[in-house]
């Protein structure tokens, strides 16, 4: 097997709720890993909120589509809340065309 070959997962000996349990924790994690890498934040918060969105479109059964990030940043510092926002959207791009249905941002350049 070379360094190029892909990795297949065989997903049929994971039983169900370990399996939704696994997508579960894996959204959350990444956007909190990507944007802890990307502004190392002096306060970062990620809230799934799917729950209140249970039923409506885009909703996902297992959750995981709905967040609400709370970060704290100097990297933020001098920036338009719109530069602000998109710069957290550029990080997240991957996931918001998969994973996230919605995310609702508070972004704060100090603690102040």
């Amino acid at each position: 097997m070379s360094g190029t070959d892909p990795i297949t997962l065989n997903l049929n000996n994971i039983p169900p709720l370990l399996y939704q349990e696994r997508i579960k924790m894996k959204v959350a994690k990444i956007i909190e890993e990507k944007l802890n890498d990307a502004f190392s934040p002096a306060k970062l918060t990620v809230i799934d909120e799917s729950h209140l969105h249970a039923g409506h479109a885009g909703a996902r059964p297992e959750g995981e589509s709905h967040f609400r990030v709370e970060i704290v940043s100097n990297s933020f510092e001098g920036m338009s809340r719109v530069a602000q926002q998109r710069e957290v959207y550029q990080v997240l791009a991957q996931e918001m065309a998969s994973d996230i249905h919605a995310l609702a941002l508070d972004i704060k350049s100090s603690e102040g």
